[in-house]
């Protein structure tokens, strides 16, 4: 990986790998070539986070909230999941890039 290439830290791959089975190196590369991927990834990073509060939450609309953030978390494992996969392809077809 070239110097001043955006790297994933540890705790936000091992997040999206226990959603998305694909390699490591591949959930990296297409985080450091894809400025999509990274926003996309740090929303869900957010969204987890969100769902694990109102996970342990007492406010009368826990049920309510974690459907919502559930939803919207497997919406983000989806999109990841194709962007992965048209980002690995696009990388190899363009190993410069």
């Amino acid at each position: 990986m070239e110097s001043g290439e955006p790297v994933m830290e540890p705790g936000l791959l091992k997040l999206i790998r226990s959603h998305v089975e694909v390699p490591d190196a591949e959930i990296s590369r297409v985080f450091a070539h894809s400025p999509a991927f990274r926003s996309l990834s740090r929303d869900f990073r957010a969204c987890v986070r969100a769902l694990d509060r109102w996970k342990n939450s007492d406010s009368e609309d826990v049920d309510q909230r974690v459907e919502e953030y559930s939803s919207l978390r497997d919406a983000l494992v989806l999109e990841m999941q194709q962007m992965l996969r048209e980002g690995a392809h696009a990388i190899s077809s363009h190993p410069h890039n």
